[in-house]
């Protein structure tokens, strides 16, 4: 009989994070947009796939809500662990809303979904 012992963990080497097992494999993306990066200096420690501000400085800082506006909205591709450093970002796309690292402030479906009406950032569920 085949082992049935789940996999190790992959990790993102480049973060330092896991991001995928047999059992649970990690999905980013939803589909339907078509991504649009870029880049900035942080202004604060920033972590992967968290939702954040692009400020008029052209730094990426964490995304909070009354502080930021949701025009404002990117996702950070790859985490900062202060200011000063370069954070590729997307100002564009679809994302798997469980996948993203928000705020506290914003914790279910409808509060993300409202947040980034009209927006270039999307989000969806999984299906299946």
């Amino acid at each position: 009989m085949a082992d049935q012992t789940p996999l190790n963990p992959k990790q993102d080497l480049a973060a330092s994070e896991v991001f995928a097992t047999r059992a649970a494999p990690f999905q980013l993306w939803i589909g339907g947009v078509q991504p649009v990066t870029d880049s900035a200096k942080s202004a604060a420690a920033i972590l992967k796939y968290q939702v954040c501000a692009l400020l008029a400085n052209n730094t990426v800082t964490p995304f909070v809500s009354g502080t930021h506006q949701p025009n404002q909205i990117v996702i950070a591709a790859q985490p900062a662990a202060g200011a000063g450093v370069d954070v590729p970002y997307w100002t564009a796309g679809r994302f798997n809303h469980e996948a993203l690292k928000w705020e506290a402030a914003v914790d279910t479906y409808a509060e993300r979904k409202a947040l980034l009406v009209g927006q270039n950032i999307q989000i969806g569920h999984l299906v299946g």
